[in-house]
């Protein structure tokens, strides 16, 4: 009996005194003492929400904080690597990404908006057949945002998604419907708009750029099916080299990121090919 009695649990302590009692008394004796006994039996224990929070940081502020330190040069997080909230922590403490973005970063967002803006706008005062062609503008505006939306939606952490992305399918379906020349500018607009802010960004924006270029270049004239099997083939070896040039450096590499990433490129020439011949057959039918 001396444990801790809460007032809830006076019923089952009282009913726990016959099995305490020696069993070398009679049956009467021991309902003696259970009687007897049972009269003492008071809650000794009674909850104190003060006490229990001070006790409860008392215990957490005993806790030693727990620390990680980075070597000069050393690296945080791997390419491909899902972050952690460890690494995340890491990652903020010295200064790489920022968990709300400030007037700065705003303020970089607006300049990079307005310059991939004005670069279309541009190119169509020299393009005055595209500028006069309210229905080819409206498509391309149109796909414009909606890859941008789309893109930007996307998880920035998840380097296998964004890889997957097929950007190069606006390229391809703006390059069958209206030439070459208006999917290249409004390509490096839309890469750049998308890859912006993401971990690993320069390298995202020259793959969209350049996978989505040899894509446009490899197509031509697109009359048959198999120019789009041609252009399939030069997005999934550009992307897969671009992956190679930017992995292979590290002194780390990490040959299964490597190979995932590569399938992921083949994934996106894939994606990319189908959703351009699916949408280039639906624009048709306007």
């Amino acid at each position: 009996m001396r444990g801790a009695i809460r007032q809830d649990g006076l019923s089952e302590a009282k009913h726990r005194i016959p099995n305490l009692i020696s069993l070398s008394l009679s049956q009467e004796q021991t309902d003696i003492v259970t009687e007897l006994v049972g009269a003492l039996v008071v809650p000794n224990s009674t909850y104190s929400e003060e006490l229990t929070e001070s006790a409860r940081q008392a215990a957490s502020a005993a806790v030693p904080p727990a620390t990680r330190s980075y070597k000069t040069g050393e690296t945080i997080v791997q390419q491909g690597q899902v972050l952690t909230e460890l690494t995340r922590e890491a990652l903020e403490e010295y200064g790489l990404i920022e968990s709300q973005p400030g007037w700065r970063e705003l303020a970089s967002a607006g300049a990079i908006a307005i310059l991939c803006i004005a670069l279309p706008l541009l190119y169509l005062l020299r393009n005055k057949t595209l500028a006069l062609d309210l229905r080819g503008l409206t498509v391309i505006a149109v796909l414009f945002i909606a890859f941008l939306v789309i893109g930007r939606l996307m998880t920035p952490d998840d380097s296998l998604i964004v890889f997957i992305f097929p950007l190069a399918a606006y390229s391809l379906t703006v390059a069958v419907l209206f030439g070459a020349e208006p999917a290249t500018i409004t390509t490096l607009s839309l890469a750049i708009l998308t890859a912006y802010g993401r971990v690993e960004a320069l390298q995202l924006t020259l793959f969209y750029i350049l996978t989505s270029l040899f894509g446009i270049f490899a197509l031509r004239q697109a009359r048959r099916l198999t120019a789009f099997f041609r252009a399939a083939l030069a997005i999934a070896s550009s992307g897969a080299l671009i992956v190679i040039i930017y992995t292979l450096p590290e002194v780390t590499t990490d040959w299964l990121m490597l190979a995932n990433l590569i399938g992921a490129v083949f994934l996106y020439a894939i994606a990319s090919i189908s959703l351009a011949v699916a949408l280039q057959f639906f624009l048709a039918q306007f």
